[in-house]
């Protein structure tokens, strides 16, 4: 799309003032922090955008929210959590550009309406938060702007893509939740890749651990994988405690699982994406997803104190079979007890 598409995205966008809700009459399903499954018909939300109260059918309801939705009888979830990926890469390679900007550098303004323009996508598809494996200190700049103009939809769980971005942007140590927790830089992505390199591998390891960043390793090949584990299960000897050790593959990982449980490493494949199975994904779409980044009293759930970041769908996405779930339509997208997208 154009640029000139920019600003009227922009002011299509704006963050609404946040109020007193209730979402009422809805069939709804979370997860709660221990992963059993909890079923409600009622939804308060506090004005700082988290839940404030599960409702079943028989509890009171406040008689004077400031606002109230019907949800008719519709399904109600949480928001779904990307686990892994290269969001600006992404942005960028979806970018339409004026006819006189081919073959020049990208602009930061061009940067600027890609990030606009691909944070939609996401909320179509019922993704409200995006684990970024790769964040420069380019990509940070231009979510910072786009927080700073109240315009950040998504959230954004970063991990710099280098050394000089993790120190740049947090010092020495992962920032706090930015922006009513829509983004935060909370680890170092190692990528890992033939020719191999033992030294720079596990010494980058070291260099995130050692100030509480959170490492997500990127093993890139058939046989990087072995090597990726082998580097935490040696770094974590020294970096002991609950780190959660990511390793983003391509593929599903067929090592042992008492292997990773040694170090407390984090296996983490590619989303199933399908609404058939996404009964079957829900825990790793959800609870799993925001506990892989330390972020499970939040993200994921629906439970009191958590951020009220859900979707509604026209069918029982949960408790249809598969292929009567395939079919369901995503209706809404709501973050911090905000509508940010609405099917049309």
């Amino acid at each position: 799309m154009k640029l000139c598409l920019f600003a009227a995205l922009l002011a299509a966008t704006a963050s609404p003032a946040l109020a007193d809700g209730l979402v009422d009459n809805a069939n709804g399903y979370t997860l709660d922090f221990k992963g059993k499954m909890v079923r409600f018909t009622g939804l308060l939300i506090g004005k700082d955008g988290t839940v404030a109260k599960l409702l079943d059918k028989n509890d009171k309801r406040p008689k004077q929210p400031d606002f109230r939705l019907d949800a008719k009888g519709r399904t109600l979830i949480p928001g779904l959590i990307d686990p892994g990926a290269h969001l600006m890469q992404i942005a960028i390679s979806g970018l339409t550009r004026e006819p006189n900007m081919v073959g020049r550098p990208i602009q930061p303004r061009e940067r600027d309406a890609a990030f606009a323009l691909i944070q939609p996508k996401y909320l179509e598809r019922g993704i409200t938060t995006v684990t970024d494996l790769a964040t420069t200190a380019t990509d940070w700049n231009i979510y910072r702007r786009s927080g700073d103009a109240g315009n950040l939809r998504i959230r954004i769980l970063s991990y710099a893509a280098d050394i000089e971005t993790m120190v740049a942007v947090a010092a020495n140590r992962p920032t706090p939740w930015l922006y009513e927790g829509r983004l935060r830089l909370a680890g170092l992505t190692v990528t890992d890749q033939e020719p191999f390199d033992d030294a720079r591998v596990r010494n980058l390891m070291s260099r995130g651990a050692m100030d509480g960043f959170q490492i997500a390793a990127e093993p890139i090949g058939d046989t990087a994988l072995e090597h990726s584990l082998a580097a935490i299960e040696e770094v974590s000897l020294t970096y002991k405690g609950d780190r959660r050790w990511r390793i983003h593959t391509r593929v599903p990982v067929t090592v042992p699982p008492e292997r990773l449980a040694r170090t407390g490493t984090l296996a983490i494949p590619p989303a199933d994406e399908t609404l058939a199975n996404l009964a079957t994904y829900l825990h790793a779409r959800t609870r799993d997803a925001a506990r892989a980044a330390f972020a499970e009293n939040k993200l994921g759930t629906l439970i009191p104190g958590a951020y009220a970041d859900f979707l509604l769908f026209d069918r029982d996405v949960i408790a249809l079979p598969p292929a009567e779930a395939g079919q369901a339509r995503l209706l809404e997208t709501w973050i911090g007890g905000s509508r940010v997208w609405t099917s049309k």
